[in-house]
């Protein structure tokens, strides 16, 4: 690993230094989440949850050389999102009533990923940095009951495999734009839900990402970071499970298919390094 073509001469090119810092950003994000039911009853067709939802991220990266490669990219994200969105979907009883139903649902998140990629500099002012991206998710979902319908919560989580191209552009030697275009497959994805038997695992299906950001040089090392995000994904209708205890014994239940969509804003600092 090198870094003394940088250290020697302490001008680091203002593309490579935005992928050398470790940030901390508070969040927020506007959720539109829509459950598609198994079958069409009028307007109640569709589960519905959409709302702001507060949180922060944390981003790590790192941009060398090693050994005859330069531009090594290696880059970790958490992001954390929690908070209370609205709820506007149905119920149904085992007669096979169904009814509008509309309350509050808490809403907690984590997205964790990490990258590899490696630097491509067009011009001084100007780098691409395609990457493969590995992680984890996960969401837990509470609606809230009333005096005639039960809470109920459901946890789901998984795997992402994908590709990102990241592409940052300098417009001064301080403030960098950044782009970010990804793609990744939802894989291993499940459900489990209070008061049933067994877990949901949901078709494959994948996400896609878009973001602007910016990167403002305060001093040498304390940077102002911000931008926004939009992200697109959907999961794939569960397998059916029979039920032999609860109160939806000898029902057969499945999770049907959603989609999801999303704007994130962030702003906070960032080491550089």
């Amino acid at each position: 690993m090198d870094r003394s073509s940088y250290s020697r001469s302490r001008r680091i090119p203002a593309v490579v230094q935005v992928n050398r810092e470790i940030g901390r950003s508070v969040t927020g994000g506007l959720t539109n989440y829509k459950e598609k039911m198994p079958l069409q009853w009028g307007p109640t067709g569709y589960d519905r949850e959409t709302g702001w939802v507060p949180g922060f991220q944390f981003d790590v990266a790192d941009m060398f050389d090693l050994y005859e490669i330069d531009h090594v990219f290696l880059a970790a994200h958490f992001g954390l999102g929690d908070g209370t969105v609205g709820y506007n979907g149905s119920t149904w009883n085992r007669l096979g009533e169904i009814a509008p139903y509309k309350t509050s649902s808490h809403r907690f998140t984590t997205d964790t990923r990490i990258e590899i990629g490696k630097g491509l500099p067009v011009t001084d002012r100007f780098m691409i940095t395609p990457t493969i991206v590995g992680g984890y998710w996960s969401w837990n979902r509470d609606v809230q009951g009333s005096d005639n319908v039960r809470s109920s919560g459901e946890a789901y989580g998984g795997f992402k495999a994908g590709i990102t191209v990241r592409l940052d552009y300098a417009v001064t030697d301080a403030f960098v734009l950044r782009g970010r275009l990804g793609w990744t497959e939802l894989l291993g994805s499940r459900m489990d839900a209070t008061g049933t038997n067994g877990t949901f695992h949901l078709r494959p299906r994948p996400e896609w990402t878009a973001a602007l950001d910016f990167d403002y040089r305060i001093s040498h090392s304390i940077h102002f970071i911000a931008g926004v995000q939009y992200v697109y994904y959907s999961f794939g209708r569960s397998q059916s499970i029979f039920q032999l205890s609860g109160a939806n014994a000898g029902l057969f239940l499945m999770e049907p298919s959603s989609w999801t969509s999303g704007v994130t804003m962030h702003s906070g600092l960032a080491y550089a390094f």
